[in-house]
């Protein structure tokens, strides 16, 4: 049971003081009671009067109520006040007001235990745990949203718009594109090019100068590489794979190896865990701090125990990762089967196909379907038409068309872009 929250509170305070817009959002969530640490406590106070008084926040204003109030060595000075700015991140402020609301639950518990081991009159007793209680029962329910309060996030989303990351295909991207904390599904069948489509979304984002963290669930890096390395260099992956090219194709390599690393070298990261938890994504996310989260396939994940059946399973793992996504604010693109059922009835799939896991149709924000036509999978010619629908979409534009998938270097365009050249 964690109770001082001192270190969650210092990150709060120093994303307050160095972006002031905040807190509005911070303050209708919490107030100084909530805090742990009684300097921590102070400060949040002199923030809220400083704003009061200023309709705004910073360093300079608040160190100047500080020396008004006669309590700038009380709260550590302009030196203690420098420190804490280093210690937060703006786009975890949901996060660490979360953890100390959790904080002060814990406590408001442990005072409550410590009232009925008291000795002394029971009535007076009884009435401290009863508030303690209360405190309680407010934090829990704490979750309607006064529409004042709804309007004034309206508001600041308006002065902040979403940072829409683009997935490179016009024909999603017109509409439909995706955003920072939104859950992309892209599914279908095996051998459809589910895992190429999805190296090509790499390719979109990194050029986009998106960060990436990626987990290969199904290869291994070096494997998953590879196949960039063909679809860069336009090298035959077939080549690639069984060490046949030629002196001038492996000085093209080596001289793509040369500036590909050197440009992607802080953008592009694979994990060296092939069976991920969602705490080793949400870990590995604290550190790496990507744009883009890509996990292929969700069938080599380490799903949660203590449930019946893989589908509530599957439902955990994919609200935990969405969770993740929100709090990191990072978009999330998850790879996975389609059941069988998808290739009986017709040949083009639904969400309800999607493998095990009817939920991921539910959190997603978009549903990405792909499918060719019967007999297609074993062509062997060089060029594949992929066939894909927005089956679900938040914003309610979908749209359906088809991919064209050159086999030979795995480059994947949209039909009838005449940019794009295989």
């Amino acid at each position: 049971m964690i109770t001082d929250t001192t270190s969650t509170e210092e990150a709060l305070l120093g994303c307050l003081i160095l972006q002031g817009d905040l807190w509005k959002q911070a303050s209708t969530s919490i107030d100084e009671s909530y805090f742990s640490n009684a300097r921590l406590k102070k400060i949040f106070q002199l923030c809220k009067q400083t704003f009061e008084r200023t309709n705004t926040l910073d360093l300079i204003l608040l160190v100047q109520e500080a020396k008004e109030q006669k309590c700038l060595v009380e709260i550590g000075g302009e030196v203690y006040l420098s420190k804490i700015l280093s210690n937060g991140y703006s786009n975890h402020i949901r996060h660490y007001i979360a953890e100390i609301k959790k904080g002060f639950y814990c406590r408001q518990q442990l005072k409550a235990i410590e009232y009925f081991k008291q000795d002394g009159d029971a009535e007076e007793l009884l009435k401290k745990v009863g508030v303690a209680q209360r405190e309680i029962s407010v934090l829990e329910n704490s979750s309607a949203l006064p529409i004042m309060e709804v309007a004034q996030r309206f508001l600041y989303e308006m002065d902040h718009p979403l940072d829409i990351i683009k997935t490179g295909f016009s024909s999603i991207d017109r509409g439909s594109a995706p955003a920072r904390g939104d859950l992309f599904v892209l599914a279908a069948r095996e051998q459809v090019g589910k895992s190429v489509v999805c190296i090509n979304l790499i390719k979109k984002f990194l050029e986009d100068g998106r960060k990436c963290l990626v987990y290969t669930t199904e290869m291994s890096a070096e494997q998953y590489f590879r196949r960039q390395v063909a679809m860069y260099t336009k090298i035959p992956y077939v080549a690639l794979k069984f060490h046949k090219t030629d002196l001038e194709q492996f000085r093209i390599i080596m001289d793509f190896l040369r500036t590909f690393t050197e440009a992607c070298k802080d953008k592009l990261v694979f994990s060296s865990i092939s069976h991920p938890t969602s705490a080793d994504i949400r870990a590995e996310m604290e550190r790496v701090k990507p744009d883009v989260v890509i996990l292929d396939n969700l069938s080599g994940a380490k799903l949660p125990k203590g449930y019946d059946n893989k589908t509530d399973r599957i439902a955990e793992y994919a609200d935990d990762l969405k969770d993740a996504l929100i709090e990191y604010n990072a978009l999330g693109v998850l790879v996975c089967h389609l059941n069988r059922d998808s290739l009986k009835a017709q040949a083009e799939p639904e969400t309800a196909n999607i493998k095990d896991c009817s939920h991921l149709e539910e959190i997603a924000s978009q549903v990405l379907l792909l499918w060719v036509d019967k007999g297609s999978t074993n062509d062997i010619s060089d060029f594949k038409r992929i066939y894909w629908k927005l089956a679900k979409d938040r914003d309610g534009f979908g749209g359906r068309g088809a991919f064209s998938l050159n086999r030979k270097n795995l480059r994947v365009v949209e039909e009838g872009d005449e940019n794009e050249t295989n």
